[in-house]
């Protein structure tokens, strides 16, 4: 049972909502008062202003953190041996977090199409005088409207306003890159010779993302965890997202188009499990191509890395507008392949990552962890470095020391870029629901954390098997006052919260008698007055 201290929510709240009740009709209010208003600041545009709209998403950020009151967990959970903080929310913190999602949407809005256009060939001059006011006029309307309680109505957008020429521009077919000629079907064997390009010759190409900062396009992206800590929805969550074109969980206004996925899984069943968590997700599963085995000489057998990757080529070439590859776990698509020798791993991965930069799209491979390797991340990857050398990402799923239901998402390596903050999720109904705010931790700390919490229980649980020793020595001879027996515990470098927890373990007996408290065995004569030893 959890309890909440008075006024405060479990959840952070900024909508939308059906304004069915007059608190969510004044939110509404607020929320369509502050894109009126950030409308009216992206008036004021010559081009994208980034100073302004960093400004909005600091003012969110604050007015979620100002919402924020960390509680103990004792308290919330009525556990007194829980040490941690949970973060809940002050009640009324809707109206802020509904005004800064507004002002921060309209500007996300606007500047998104902004910069579609000119990659498309716009000028500024064009979308500031051809879009921005019809919207802006759009947007003060809607603002002032009523609102109606049995629907939600979104604000307009600024693409619902391009002209037929801007409109002709974004629509208009990319050149696609020539198409290199195919090689002959036969040639004469050569001796062996080195593959070599002069570095004039390479065509300059700008790196892409599927999750911008956190999973490239073209490359191999490594996941690894412990069992049970939810990386299979992780990827399936990610899926869904590509599938439909949905915003990812740290950039909620930055559009992307639906693409195809095609997953390997080789752990958890298509009809019972990874089906119904991609329609949880949301998934469009027109797009997803899930790739259960290949059909040889009438007979099926499992897919390998090692032997089949025509056969994922061939899947590629029907799926054109494939943008993820999900393989989970990796080490199941091995083959013959020795998992723990770098040279075989390499030799596996290197064709992978090759397939992976011809049709650009991101493959990402699951793996557990192993139990050697420290703190290091790269290390802890099951089998061979080589895994997590070949990937330009690795990314890690840890548990959260401090709250046993919250997972944390952490980089632990990223070879293209900065390392980002992390994030964190709880599975909650069969799906993953990320956190906003992000986590300023690397999967380094969160290793080193955990190592060092596993060592301190082994440390309390010999610590607590010493106490028990000297406990019962203590107590052989008969009973004895039970502020001496703390005493004496003290002065052996024992803590008296450690010994009440020895005593209970031994089941002793703990008797009032003449005015004082006395500690003995339970094997001991006498009637116990209670199990547990009061306060003294």
């Amino acid at each position: 049972m959890v309890t909440l201290p008075p006024e405060t929510v479990r959840f952070y709240d900024d909508g939308p909502h059906w304004p069915v009740t007059p608190e969510r009709q004044t939110n509404e209010r607020v929320y369509r008062q502050a894109f009126m208003e950030g409308a009216m600041v992206v008036a004021t545009w010559d081009a994208p202003d980034e100073a302004a709209i960093a400004l909005a998403w600091n003012d969110r950020r604050q007015a979620r953190r100002e919402a924020e009151l960390l509680v103990p967990s004792a308290e919330m959970y009525g556990d007194p041996d829980m040490e941690s903080d949970q973060v809940v929310y002050h009640t009324g913190h809707e109206v802020a977090a509904c005004r800064t999602r507004g002002r921060c949407q309209a500007m996300e809005m606007a500047k998104q199409l902004w910069w579609e256009l000119c990659e498309a060939g716009a000028t500024n001059g064009q979308v500031a005088d051809e879009i921005v006011p019809p919207w802006q006029k759009a947007v003060d309307a809607w603002a002032k409207a009523e609102i109606n309680p049995k629907r939600i109505v979104p604000p307009p957008r600024p693409e619902d306003f391009l002209t037929e020429g801007l409109r002709g521009m974004l629509e208009a077919p990319k050149p696609a890159k020539p198409t290199p000629a195919p090689a002959p079907l036969w040639r004469p064997p050569a001796p062996p010779h080195a593959i070599k390009r002069r570095l004039k010759d390479v065509e300059r190409e700008l790196l892409d993302w599927l999750w911008p900062g956190r999973i490239p396009l073209g490359k191999l992206t490594l996941l690894a965890g412990d069992p049970g800590l939810g990386k299979s929805f992780v990827t399936l969550d990610i899926a869904a997202r590509v599938s439909r074109g949905e915003p990812w969980p740290d950039l909620p206004l930055l559009k992307q188009s639906p693409a195809g996925v095609v997953l390997f899984n080789a752990e958890d069943d298509l009809a019972d499990t990874i089906a119904p968590r991609l329609d949880k997700a949301g998934a469009d599963d027109g797009n997803i191509v899930a790739v259960e085995g290949v059909a040889e000489g009438g007979r099926r057998r499992h897919f390998s890395l090692e032997a089949d990757l025509p056969r994922l080529e061939e899947v590629m070439q029907e799926m054109p507008d494939a943008r993820l590859v999900v393989i989970d776990p990796i080490s199941a698509y091995t083959g013959s392949v020795d998992s723990h020798k770098n040279t075989d791993v390499r030799g596996l991965l290197a064709p992978l990552a090759d397939l992976a930069g011809r049709h650009r799209v991101a493959i990402v491979a699951v793996t557990h962890l192993s139990k050697s390797g420290g703190a290091k991340a790269v290390y802890r990857a099951m089998g061979s470095l080589a895994f997590a050398a070949a990937s330009r990402a690795v990314w890690a799923v840890a548990k959260d020391q401090e709250n046993p239901e919250r997972r944390l998402f952490l980089p632990g390596k990223l070879n293209l870029a900065r390392d980002p903050d992390g994030l964190a999720y709880r599975i909650v109904d069969s799906r993953v629901a990320w956190e906003l705010e992000p986590v300023r931790m690397h999967a380094d700390e969160a290793f080193a954390a955990e190592l060092k919490s596993t060592s301190d229980k082994s440390t309390q649980g010999a610590e607590r098997r010493e106490v028990v020793a000297w406990l019962r020595n203590e107590l052989a001879e008969g009973r004895q006052p039970s502020k001496q027996v703390i005493a004496d515990a003290r002065e052996n470098g024992f803590s008296e919260r450690t010994l009440r927890r020895a005593f209970k373990e031994i089941e002793g007996r703990s008797k009032k008698d003449g005015g004082k408290w006395y500690w003995s065995l339970p094997d001991q004569d006498g009637h116990q007055d209670c199990h547990q030893p009061p306060s003294q």
